[in-house]
């Protein structure tokens, strides 16, 4: 295993170097017509295997676009999906291959050799320029502050290319018309639309879709608009005409989605004010609380000020309406709860270590946070391995910066300290923090047992309030409960009660003062007494026979209830179950693509159906986006198997245990 950790100096990400190995870099040759889209190979020189490769790049942005970087039919052709990575700012741009996935580590390589093809920048020449030849430049540096790196050989020896050759595009002349220019196609509401730039005169321009003429425009106009076809992916190819002569096609294509209106923007909840921008003029825009309709407003206000705000947590959903569709709607918590949580472990009587799960409720993006945690040591040792302490956690990107030790800042604890994002400068931000969600696991921390096997008690795991916090915005999160966690080595002779469940009593979702939950569960013995606790706080000592409990005038908020028996001296393991108060009208359990509540091979049959047959349309598009990346494809599917299965992929926010919101900003919906 290899670890890269990364430093920030005078604002300057830095890796940890050791010039141990050489590695040169060059790019190649290739040609093409203007509007053509063409791959310029990458090359290295190394003499032990390449795990990664981070490359920056001049171009001339007014002559070629870069767009994708392709390991396909190269010797690094062993990436997993996702290895590979573009990023381009001005005319700047950095590419290359890396193990860190947002899912966890991948662990392929490159053999070893001279010129070594590792990839293929594919690049399109804009249909405007003349014959000419566009140099591509390697450079050190990206934006100022990303290095070129590499990372080379089984210990993973991280070092700088030491040669860097350039590479060039020659633009050849055009054999017929230029063909249109920067092709854009969009949805919008039930209409598809074109829009494109005319680079020289042209008779007629044809449209395609799906390999069908749908229409000929003349050869002045510049968009073209239709309403949508069937759900799925169209392509749409345009070819220009001139005095018998065609030009090459260009396409574009869109992923055809359920018609709605576009959400509003930049929601904030502050105490009983909410604001907003608006994209668009609308016809009109609704506020919800809780669900259930607050007060409508004309279609060009972005402020509500709720006249009845409660004091405990609400969630307000703000759904826009124009040519009669409404938007998915936005969310966003008022009064809302921030909590840690230390789950509970059953481990083997002669268990050599125990891990010891961590899970976060956040209702906003977290930079950071860092997690004391009070044992007893002279009973456990801490195991010093962050990375594994964050594996098959949320935290699928790897961190900036991630230290797991004793004694940090003085706490004289084990600590955990992680920080997304330490430089950003490609706002990319949606993959370099913490999701908001309810529960998700942030960390699994390892302690070795010291105790002999035979004299082990329970142990509390508990967070400490001096130094455990989460950075949300700049500051830190106002965590309203930290719940322990207890380690029970060995089965006990009273058994845990079963099948334990939380939902609103029926009839009486809400009383007068708070909500109304009714907990059932099966006994499996003869128990003298049941304890049951919400967030950590004894809220009533039932008899053994009790196979239910109703919980009246709780607060709006989120609520871990654990239900303890006991019998002859003897306490059960506890068995625990999650509830939040508050759900916004359109929650989902991403990967559940047919909305039935469940993850399973039905959901993966169904967006097989939609992607490649149009037979099934999916009433949230968020949830068939299994993999979080915005767009509705075959990994969607592929990903939701590899969770089936037990492939070791983290399921993104709000993942597949508790509906919630999407806290991802893309083009997907999800409606009731």
């Amino acid at each position: 295993m290899f670890i890269r950790r990364l430093f920030v100096a005078a604002g300057v990400l830095l890796p940890i170097l050791v010039q141990a190995q050489s590695f040169s870099v060059r790019f190649g040759e290739t040609a093409g017509q203007p509007g053509e889209i063409v791959k310029l190979k990458v090359f290295g020189d190394f003499d032990v295997p390449l795990y990664l490769a981070c490359l920056p790049f001049q171009f001339e942005p007014d002559i070629i676009e870069p767009l994708a970087y392709s390991v396909e039919n190269t010797a690094a052709a062993g990436a997993p999906a996702g290895a590979t990575f573009l990023q381009v700012q001005g005319n700047e741009g950095v590419c290359g291959i890396s193990p860190v996935l947002h899912t966890g580590i991948a662990y392929f390589s490159v053999p070893a050799g001279r010129d070594v093809c590792i990839g293929e920048l594919v690049l399109r020449i804009r249909a405007d320029v003349l014959e000419r030849r566009s140099i591509v430049t390697p450079t050190t540096r990206f934006a100022g502050r990303i290095s070129a790196v590499v990372n080379l050989g089984e210990l993973g020896v991280t070092t700088h290319p030491d040669r860097y050759w350039p590479g060039a595009v020659t633009v050849l002349p055009p054999q017929g018309p230029r063909p249109v220019g920067d092709v854009v196609c969009r949805q919008f509401l039930n209409r598809i639309q074109l829009s494109f730039t005319l680079t020289e005169e042209y008779e007629t321009i044809e449209i395609n879709r799906g390999g069908t003429p749908i229409a000929v425009l003349a050869g002045t106009e510049r968009s073209y608009e239709e309403t949508m076809p069937g759900m799925g992916r169209a392509v749409y190819t345009l070819i220009a005409h001139r005095g018998g002569a065609a030009s090459i096609p260009v396409t574009c294509e869109v992923m055809v989605t359920t018609p709605a209106a576009p959400d509003v923007r930049e929601l904030a909840c502050n105490g009983d004010r909410l604001s907003w921008t608006n994209p668009v003029s609308f016809e009109r825009i609704v506020v919800l609380r809780d669900r259930a309709p607050l007060a409508e407003l004309p279609g060009t206000a972005d402020t509500f000020v709720d006249p009845g705000a409660p004091d405990t947590a609400a969630i307000y959903t703000v759904i826009s309406h124009m040519g009669g569709f409404s938007s998915p709607g936005v969310n966003c918590i008022a009064n809302g709860t921030w909590g840690l949580e230390v789950g509970d472990v059953q481990a083997p009587a002669d268990a050599p270590a125990v891990t010891v799960p961590v899970y976060a409720t956040t209702l906003a993006p977290v930079q950071g946070f860092s997690l004391v945690i009070a044992i007893d040591e002279t009973r456990f040792t801490l195991v010093e391995d962050a990375v594994e302490a964050i594996r098959d956690t949320v935290l699928y990107q790897n961190p900036d910066f991630l230290i797991l030790n004793h004694h940090v800042n003085s706490y004289g604890m084990p600590t955990l300290a992680v920080i997304f994002d330490m430089v950003s400068p490609l706002e990319q931000a949606r993959h370099k923090y913490l999701q908001p969600g309810l529960r998700q696991r942030i960390a699994n921390v390892t302690f070795l047992v010291k105790d002999a096997p035979g004299s082990r008690e329970d142990a509390v795991f508990a967070l400490a309030g001096d130094g455990t916090t989460l950075t949300s915005g700049g500051k830190s999160a106002p965590l309203v409960f930290m719940l322990d966690g207890r380690v029970r080595f060995g089965a006990s002779p009273t058994e845990p009660v079963a099948d334990l469940a939380a939902g609103f009593a029926p009839a009486a979702r809400r009383g007068p003062l708070g909500y109304v939950i009714q907990l059932t569960w099966r006994n499996r013995g003869a128990y003298e007494q049941i304890l049951v606790e919400r967030n950590g706080t004894e809220i009533a000592v039932l008899a053994g026979d009790a196979s239910r409990y109703r919980d009246e005038d709780v607060p709006g908020g989120v609520y871990t209830y654990k239900v303890t028996a006991f019998a002859g001296g003897a306490t059960s393991f506890p068995a625990d179950v999650f509830l939040s108060t508050i759900s916004p009208p359109n929650a989902f359990l991403r990967c559940d693509a047919n909305r039935d509540g469940r993850i399973d091979l039905a959901d993966v049959m169904f967006s097989v159906m939609f992607l490649f047959r149009g037979t099934a349309t999916p009433r949230c598009e968020d949830a068939m986006d299994s993999n979080d990346d915005g767009a509705l494809t075959i990994a969607d599917p592929i990903f939701t198997l590899t969770h089936l299965f037990g492939g070791g992929v983290i399921v993104k926010s709000p993942g597949a245990r508790y509906p919630w919101f999407d806290p991802t900003d893309d083009a997907l919906t999800c409606l009731e």
